[in-house]
């Protein structure tokens, strides 16, 4: 009998333990990702206000900041592909009118943009950041 109950112990103590080993796994985890993630951001995206306006206003002075029209396209897509943000596409920069980075942080998706119109002879104007969060939830 003695034996029985620890069995039943035993094995009740691992029905426990191991849910709470497995979560605090997938927390170390999510957390290391989300670390790599940070890490790999450009650094015109990161320390942003955690305040989602504050963020978009600051990003876009950023942008404004750094890539100051006219510029051609050609240049202006090959200096954010160096900083990290990718092309929407495999075409030619003359084609494109933004460049994105992401970032996954469940339940959210940030995106930071720079988006610009192209005008006569390849040359980039207009050229703003735009900052998005979205979440599961957010209607």
């Amino acid at each position: 009998m003695k034996k029985t109950l620890k069995r039943i112990g035993v094995i009740a103590g691992t029905a426990v333990a191991a849910p709470l080993a497995v979560g605090a796994i997938v927390v170390t985890l999510l957390s290391a990702y989300t670390y790599y993630q940070t890490a790999m951001l450009p650094q015109i995206c990161k320390d942003l206000p955690d305040n989602v306006i504050e963020a978009r206003d600051q990003f876009q002075a950023r942008v404004r900041k750094e890539f100051a029209a006219p510029v051609p396209v050609e240049q202006l897509a090959a200096l954010l592909e160096k900083q990290g943000f990718r092309r929407p596409s495999d075409g030619p920069a003359a084609e494109i009118t933004y460049m994105s980075v992401y970032r996954q942080s469940f339940p959210c998706v940030e995106r930071w943009s720079v988006e610009w119109q192209n005008g006569a002879g390849g040359i980039a104007h207009d050229i703003k950041g735009v900052f998005i969060l979205n979440c599961m939830w957010a209607v």
